[in-house]
């Protein structure tokens, strides 16, 4: 604001304050004059004025010897802008990220900022003084310099990438931009340069180089498409592989490269393969320029893309057409007969022996048909060789429409064909292919005119039942097949006639069965288990028993193993597991304490029987787990799988006792026993009846309870029919024993009126049930 002369001072240091004056001090304290009679003080005020603008003063305050207050300003506001761009400026210079270096106009480095140190190694104080070609690594040529000199000297601004060295050894590459620096005149008085460290770039880009002639001298096509699947870039051999120009594919979509060879589900495939592990390989039927379908080896690595940057793929491949043709001549000059294109010898007799030891270790049946064509020799003579091999052709397609596609036709030479069916569940599987295949050869056939009849004479023979060999197994179905045309030829025969018994046998079994379990004609008895210490009951085995309605009892041992094969075993076994349950759930009504013992076999586990499964049918009949023991078979043990391990625990955890029956009669050994948690082992009838016999081998027995005592595990002795094998058993510290000497199985009914406990105690038992004899 304006003050007039002689304005009060109050009044001034009003004004100061109106206009937000901030006051410097310059010197430190009032500076005393003429002996201490006068004394003046510097500050530097800031304030803004109307309109925003920032105003500074040089202020002097002098008190004269006389008390009077003389104030003096002056405005440097121009010099204080000035001085405050300088400061912004250096802040700048100092902070940039990038190297700056200023030399005079005889390039003599006046200064450098803290980047181009760190870039370098270099102190400043190291460099101010120095020639700029101090850095030089003389890697560089010398036109490089001359040109940037050139360039600067006419006035202009030069670029350049240089390589130098570093302080501590080592070299980088800088990008440099350098500019002259003129004065009012304009002349060059200096030369600022700003530099940046490109070495990493430097080495991406000659890395690239390196790609991109690789990229085009492979002898492999490749394709590199952006997350969308479109094509970005081929190389020089896609062109020539596919004939499809690089103008052309640029920018389209793969699939046009795709032939219908492949469907959508395969590339959906593909790209699900690619989603999970980045990565596909393998053989791609794709299209030529031409339409022309060709296989090609493939090899697709996907690179993700991310928020500021796409996927892409990468796609190598070359053409194997000539080495898939060449291949493909090979294999089939050796092993596919030329006028059918069937299996001959060689490739059979090698599919025959891979697929015998899939069946042996897989445990799956096999069958073998030997066909040989009836009177084709008089066709041959009557029609000509011609017709012969048009007949043959026909016969092989007609034999293949007998089979599956898992299974093989092969022919062997002149009118003989064979015939391998894999894995077939049951042996009349074989029986009924046989049987189409004399249906459809008796079809007529037209030959060049003719109609021709034919039939053929069929031998089978099986694995594992006849032989387990390939040189076997054709002999014996070359031996059926001879037999068949003695029969009277358009029939087949099996490698024997006892085998053809059995096998009607089995079959008419097999489907009893399947009726038996639905009209309920399974049913148990029960072999009391007796506990040696009081003589009392332990509890029952349940034993089935089929009373087949025209062929009377039939015992397990004629429908068990076939149960088994066919898979009966499941629903049988769990008919037997329900009927045993219910029987458990009625005596413990009444109160009685008798454990149920249950078979249960090892191909039971396999189809369905599983953990949760029997604690439903425990939970549904109502019986108390600690009444069922499950018995099972040393082989099952042996297996030592982690899946039987889990089995056998979970059925103990529910409460359930586990046996091993039948024990001695495999291979156990005591390391094997004591991997299992188990309760029980019943020792089998065979080594209790040497017991009682003159020279009869007691010491397997002995050693068995041994173990038994060893491993806290109680012992059944099956089979007691005499009292010196109770009397042995028990000195030995045997637990329980089963066994004709105490009762036969009874039926249900026998036991509600044999052993009905009245007013709670059980009722003597008749002869020759009653333990005849102490303990021992």
């Amino acid at each position: 604001g304006h003050l007039d002369e002689g304005t009060p001072l109050h009044e001034i240091l009003r004004c100061n304050e109106r206009h937000g004056v901030r006051r410097t001090p310059l010197t430190d304290r009032p500076s005393p004059l003429d002996n201490g009679h006068r004394s003046h003080q510097t500050f530097l005020e800031e304030f803004t004025v109307e309109g925003g603008e920032r105003r500074w003063l040089l202020a002097t305050d002098i008190v004269t010897g006389a008390g009077e207050n003389v104030l003096s300003r002056v405005d440097i506001t121009d010099h204080k802008q000035q001085e405050i761009r300088l400061a912004v400026l250096h802040r700048a210079v100092e902070q940039s990220p990038l190297g700056v270096l200023i030399t005079d106009s005889q390039h003599t480095i006046e200064y450098v900022n803290p980047a181009f140190e760190a870039m370098t190694g270099f102190r400043r104080d190291e460099l101010v003084g120095e020639n700029p070609l101090v850095l030089n690594t003389g890697e560089m040529a010398d036109e490089t310099y001359r040109e940037m000199w050139q360039t600067l000297t006419v006035g202009d601004v030069c670029h350049g990438r240089l390589i130098n060295r570093r302080n501590k050894g080592g070299t980088y590459w800088e990008e440099t931009t350098i500019a002259p620096v003129r004065d009012s005149s304009g002349r060059a008085t200096h030369y600022v340069a700003f530099k940046m460290d490109v070495s990493a770039r430097k080495e991406a880009e000659d890395l690239l180089k390196l790609h991109a002639a690789v990229f085009e001298n492979l002898n492999e096509g490749v394709i590199i498409t952006d997350d969308q699947e479109r094509i970005l870039a081929v190389n020089a051999a896609f062109t020539r592989i596919t004939g499809h120009l690089a103008e052309d594919v640029t920018g389209q979509p793969a699939r046009l490269l795709h032939s219908p060879h492949h469907d959508e589900a395969f590339y959906v495939s593909l790209r699900n393969q690619l989603a999970r592990s980045g990565r596909w390989e393998g053989e791609i039927t794709d299209c030529k320029s031409n339409g022309a379908p060709y296989p090609a080896w493939t090899s697709i690595i996907s690179i993700p893309g991310s928020e500021t940057r796409q996927g892409h793929c990468i796609l190598v491949f070359s053409d194997i057409s000539e080495r898939k043709a060449a291949e493909e001549f090979i294999r089939r000059q050796a092993n596919y007969d030329d006028l059918t294109g069937l299996p001959n010898r060689n490739l059979f007799t090698n599919q025959l022996d891979h697929a015998l030891q899939v069946a042996k270790r897989e445990k799956w049946n096999l069958a073998l048909m030997f066909v040989d064509l009836d009177h084709f020799k008089e066709v041959n003579d009557t029609l000509g060789h011609l017709a012969g091999d048009m007949l043959i052709k026909e016969v092989a397609e007609r034999l293949l429409s007998c089979v599956r596609e898992t299974d093989t036709v092969a022919r062997f030479g002149g009118d003989e064909f064979v015939i391998l069916l894999e894995g077939i569940s049951q042996m009349i599987d074989a029986s009924r292919i046989a049987r189409k295949i004399l249906d459809i050869l008796a079809e007529p056939m037209e030959i060049q005119g003719n109609r021709l009849f034919i039939g053929a004479s069929i031998g089978i023979t099986v694995y594992p039942g006849d032989a387990d060999d390939v040189v076997s197994l054709l002999r014996n179905a070359d031996i059926a097949m001879y037999r068949a045309k003695e029969a009277g030829r358009n029939t087949f025969q099996f490698y024997t006639e006892e085998m053809n018994r059995k096998l009607n046998e089995r079959v008419r079994m097999v489907v009893d069965m399947r009726r038996a379990l639905n009209e309920g004609e399974f049913s148990l008895v029960y072999q009391p288990i007796v506990r040696f210490q009081d003589r009392k009951v332990e509890g029952f085995e349940a034993l089935v028993r089929w009373q087949h309605p025209t062929r009377g009892l039939i015992l397990p041992s004629e429908f068990i193993p076939i149960a088994e094969e066919t898979g009966l075993i499941e629903p049988l076994g769990e008919q037997v597991l329900r009927l045993a349950l219910q029987e458990t759930r009625q005596w413990q009504d009444a109160n009685r304490e008798w454990r149920i013992c249950v078979n249960i076999s090892s191909r039971q586990l396999g189809q369905g029987l599983t953990v949760a499964r029997i604690r439903q049918l425990l939970k549904e009949s109502g019986v108390d787990p600690q009444r069922l023991t499950l018995e099972v078979t040393e082989g099952l043990i042996l297996n030592h799988s982690r899946e039987t391990m889990e089995w056998i625990c979970g059925i103990r955890e529910m409460g359930c006792q586990i046996a091993i029956d039948d024990f001695g009669t495999g291979y156990s050994s005591l390391s094997y026993i004591k991997r299992y948690p188990l309760d029980l082992l019943k020792i089998d009838r065979s080594f209790v009846s040497d017991i009682d016999t003159e020279g009869g081998d007691t010491s397997l027995v002995q050693t068995i309870l041994a173990m038994a005592r060893s491993l806290g595990l109680k012992v059944v002795a099956e089979g007691i029919e005499q009292e010196a094998q109770l009397r042995f058993l028990m000195a030995h510290g045997c637990n329980f024993g089963q066994g004709y000497f105490f009762s036969h199985p009874v039926t249900a009914r026998e036991l509600e009126t044999g052993m009905n406990p009245v007013a709670g105690e059980e009722k003597e038992w008749p002869e020759p049930f009653e333990v005849p004899c102490s303990g021992g």
